[in-house]
């Protein structure tokens, strides 16, 4: 009986047959998904502070940041115009891991319709600072000041108190811009009774 040994270099069907080999069992890793297992909260709840900061990756470029100290922070990489940056989603345990999620999710979504979400946050709480310092109290209170020049000092006097007394209560914390006429009658008519 004789037995041929085939030597170097393989056939093409032999190369075709290995590829094919290597090519399905990249298919069959690929549909196992993310390598990188997902955080839990088990394992964030037991995520110690350590001689160094570290981070604990969750997915999609969002991951926990463990300081010296213990504090734990949510993080967010991505890159926008081609530089990388960083969004901060909030502190643990105040923000949980399923909003921090949502949160990523959003940031997302603004880098689909090409805004950074670092500057979208920036811009929120700008608005909302603005929106704090224009109160209906804070908006009236400037006004009164400024016609204390022209107005007799009684006057003015019983104008804030009036204000103070039957106004503020119901619309002092309130932004300028969400009140509407009708509403600003119905506590005007409200004091215009008590007052009678």
């Amino acid at each position: 009986m004789i037995v041929f040994i085939r030597a170097w270099p393989p056939t093409a069907a032999e190369i075709v047959g290995i590829f094919g080999g290597i090519w399905a069992l990249l298919a069959a890793y690929n549909e196992w998904g993310d390598t990188v297992m997902k955080l839990t909260d088990v394992r964030i709840r037991n995520a110690k502070p350590k001689g160094q900061t570290y981070k604990l990756s969750d997915s999609a470029g969002m991951y926990l940041l463990v300081t010296k100290d213990g504090a734990r922070y949510w993080r967010f990489d991505y890159r926008f115009n081609g530089k990388r940056r960083t969004l901060a989603l909030g502190v643990y345990p105040t923000v949980p891991l399923s909003l921090a999620r949502e949160r990523r999710e959003a940031a997302r979504r603004l880098l689909t319709e090409d805004k950074d979400p670092n500057a979208a946050k920036k811009e929120t709480k700008r608005a909302a600072k603005l929106a704090s310092n224009n109160t209906f109290e804070a908006v009236a209170r400037e006004w009164l000041n400024l016609q204390r020049r022209r107005l007799a000092p009684r006057y003015s006097a019983l104008l804030q108190a009036r204000l103070e007394a039957d106004v503020f209560p119901d619309l002092g914390s309130r932004p300028i811009a969400e009140i509407g006429a009708p509403e600003l009658l119905d506590v005007l008519k409200k004091s215009r009774n008590a007052v009678c």
